[in-house]
């Protein structure tokens, strides 16, 4: 898997800061695993509980924004 940083990403859930590993396999789908997630509070960067359950749910979510970011910006041509 190879690390991936996305410094900001600004979504209809909020703005994140996320670290994680991804795998493009076959057919341009994507293998992702976050490793940190951050939300922008109201006093800056707020670090997520990824053992929450609204947090897994919030993670399954931006599942489909993250490949799209990563496949428009980061890793263009996967």
């Amino acid at each position: 898997m190879k690390p991936f940083t996305i410094s900001r990403l600004n979504c209809a859930q909020g703005i994140f800061k996320i670290v994680g590993l991804f795998e493009p396999t076959k057919e341009k789908n994507f293998t992702v695993e976050i490793t940190s997630i951050e939300m922008m509070g109201t006093d800056g960067w707020v670090l997520l509980d990824q053992k929450n359950s609204p947090v897994i749910n919030l993670m399954n979510d931006l599942h489909s924004v993250i490949i799209h970011h990563l496949q428009a910006n980061a890793f263009n041509g996967l």
